[in-house]
């Protein structure tokens, strides 16, 4: 819903497709315009950088892997429908990003605010 990403601080990066879910197109798309922008500085070319993947059948198009070899991305996939099982960022990263979270939502919704998807981008 466009109402959850309106007036993002962050200027991210928002699309939608007509299923709703992410394709071949939207896949590729990401990596010209969002990964690549926001990553590629932080690298030198001659060497690799590694991409973890969910195997996402969009993530494994022949267009997205071509691309991603082009911009020195090695891609590694997990088998498709195995991340809740294995799980490797969310003990690396994203527990962090929940502990910090749950201490903004603690001091934040004190007196019973309520929180909404609209309201997690500003």
């Amino acid at each position: 819903m466009q109402s959850w990403v309106e007036n993002d601080p962050t200027a991210g990066s928002y699309s939608v497709t007509p299923s709703g879910y992410t394709d071949n197109e939207l896949g590729v798309e990401w990596l010209y315009k969002v990964f690549d922008p926001q990553t590629g500085h932080h690298w030198e070319r001659s060497l690799k950088c590694l991409v973890i993947l969910d195997g996402h059948g969009s993530h494994v198009s022949y267009k997205f892997v071509l691309r991603a070899r082009e911009l020195g991305i090695i891609l590694l996939c997990f088998p498709a429908h195995s991340t809740a099982m294995l799980q490797p960022l969310d003990v690396v990263i994203f527990a962090t990003l929940s502990t910090f979270w749950t201490q903004v939502l603690d001091r934040e919704l004190v007196g019973g605010l309520i929180m909404r998807k609209q309201d997690f981008c500003r």
